[in-house]
This record gives C-alpha cells, sequence and structure tokens, in this order.
C-alpha cells in the first residue's frame, strides 16, 4: 500500500511538457532594409562605392551579366521575390539572397 501512494505521488509530481510553461524564443532583431541600401549602394547604383574592376573581382563577373542572371533567377523561382513572414513583415530582399547566392556559386563554397 505504502508503495502505490509513493508510486501515486511520484506520477503527480511529474508534470508533462506540455504543461510547462514555455520558454520565450529570443528574437534577434536584423536591420535588412539597411542590409539591403548597404549592398544596393555599394554594388548597384551608377556611383557606387565599388567600382567595375572590384566587383569583377568579388562576383567573378561582369555587372551586367551578373543583373541577367540576377533577373532569369527572379523569374524562375519564388524564393528570389519578395515575400512576407505571418505578421507582415518584409523578409529578406531579393537582392540580398540573389547576392548571396551568386557569390557561393563564384567562390564555390557553402556558407
Amino acid at each position: 500500500m505504502l508503495f502505490l501512494l509513493q508510486l501515486s505521488q511520484a506520477t503527480t509530481e511529474l508534470t508533462p511538457s506540455a504543461s510547462r510553461p514555455r520558454a520565450e524564443k529570443r528574437c534577434i532583431r536584423r536591420d535588412k532594409e539597411a542590409a539591403h541600401n548597404r549592398l544596393y549602394t555599394g554594388y548597384f547604383v551608377e556611383d557606387s562605392v565599388y567600382n567595375e574592376h572590384q566587383f569583377r573581382r568579388k562576383f567573378r563577373m561582369r555587372r551586367n551579366l551578373f543583373l541577367l542572371i540576377v533577373e532569369a533567377l527572379s523569374n524562375h523561382s519564388k524564393y528570389f521575390q519578395v515575400r512576407y513572414d505571418a505578421i507582415g513583415n518584409r523578409g529578406i530582399s531579393p537582392l540580398t539572397k540573389r547576392t548571396a547566392a551568386m557569390q557561393i556559386l563564384a567562390d564555390g563554397i557553402g556558407v
């Protein structure tokens, strides 16, 4: 009888994981718009920070070829288009995604 009483107490002390308070997820705020603006002004505006030679050294192709490939990626895949999350915040810019993909192809390595 004592054993059953101890067993009953032990099972009531154990709480199922669903009833435990949920730990809050840590939210890392990234300034995606500023990152997009830095990328755009650094490489893609008329008077960009980096010249054509530096662009070619980084991406191993000319800027106009890069932009043609980027446009083809946008038309081919939804991943490379503007997307919004569940609460309506804009995700990472398509240009940032495409540039990262092209950088991986240029370097031949994954991130």
